[in-house]
Parts: structure tokens; sequence; C-alpha cells
């Protein structure tokens, strides 16, 4: 175990006083997460996104058509556009002039559902679940996974550099005696 316990150590050792290693480990991730959120900024975009199934006529619901930051997507197909519901791609799917479609988990549906409820009288509810992907769950498993990869090229690197430098001083010693007697 001491054994185990002094390799350990050792390589820690090693690690820290690597500067590239440090930087790559420590800083990369940073800097990879300043430039995502200045590649990825931009204008701001609307609050809502809701799909409608068919034509809307525009003497039906204006009091929902004029919601503000409210995104417009046609669908032609009801089945395409509530898979998207289901993924939390939309908020909200209408069919004019009173059927709808929310997902029970996404917090936007139920805003929506409320305002659409106020301006239609005797609205048909369906309900689809589906589970979102959030941006946290993906983002920090890339980079911790990135950081986990870096650190064994590294380390592999490391000591086939070691191994190799160590094989030729030795191999040129060995050389230089067979020359030398």
């Amino acid at each position: 175990m001491k054994r185990i316990w002094a390799l350990f150590v050792a390589r820690n050792l090693e690690f820290v006083r690597d500067r590239s290693s440090l930087a790559w480990n420590f800083l990369f991730p940073v800097i990879l997460i300043v430039g995502m959120s200045w590649v990825f900024s931009g204008p701001p975009r609307p609050m809502f996104k809701v799909g409608v199934v068919g034509e809307v006529p525009a003497e039906t619901t204006p009091g929902f058509r004029s919601t503000p930051h409210v995104q417009w997507i046609p669908y032609a197909d009801p089945s395409q556009a509530t898979e998207r519901l289901r993924r939390h791609q939309l908020d909200f799917l209408w069919q004019p002039p009173d059927h709808y479609w929310v997902n029970p988990s996404a917090p936007n549906g139920d805003i929506l559902e409320s305002i659409f409820k106020s301006t239609v009288s005797h609205p048909k509810r369906e309900a689809v679940h589906g589970d979102p992907i959030r941006y946290v769950d993906w983002l920090v498993s890339g980079l911790l996974a990135m950081n986990m990869m870096f650190s064994g090229l590294a380390w592999v690197t490391s000591l086939c550099a070691t191994a190799r430098s160590e094989s030729l001083s030795d191999s040129r010693q060995l050389q230089w005696q067979r020359w030398s007697s």
C-alpha cells in the first residue's frame, strides 16, 4: 500500500509541476466557456414558441394571436409538431380554433395555456409528456470528459517520451561501450 501511495504522490507532484497540464486542465475549460458564451450570445430570442397546425383565420382569437414575445411556427402535420412539443422544442401547440396540446412539465406551456384559456371559450386540451435535456447536463459532462481525455493523453505521451528518452540513452551508452572496447 505504501508503494501505491508513493506512486500516487509522485504522479501528482509530476502533474502539479507541469505547467502545461495545469493550464490545460484549469485555464482551458474557463476559456472554452467564455468563448462559447461569446459565440452563442446574440440578439434576444422570443420567450415562447407556439406551433400552429393548419391555417389561422384572422378573425379567430385575436387576443391570443396578439400575445407579445411569441414566435409562431406553422406546421402541416400535427404528429411532427407534437413530437417537437414532447422534446421541449415547442412550448405550446395550437390547432385553430380551440384545440391545443401542452407539455405539463414545461413552465412556458403553463403560461401560454393560461393566456389561451383566457381568450378562447371551451378549449380542448391534450397533454404531451416528455423530459427536457438541460444545457448543464451535456456541457459539464462534456468538459469533464474532455479534461479526462487530455489528462490521459498527456500522461501517456509523457510516459512514452520518458521511456523513449531512457531507452535511447541506454542504447547510446551500450553502443558507446561497444565502440570504446
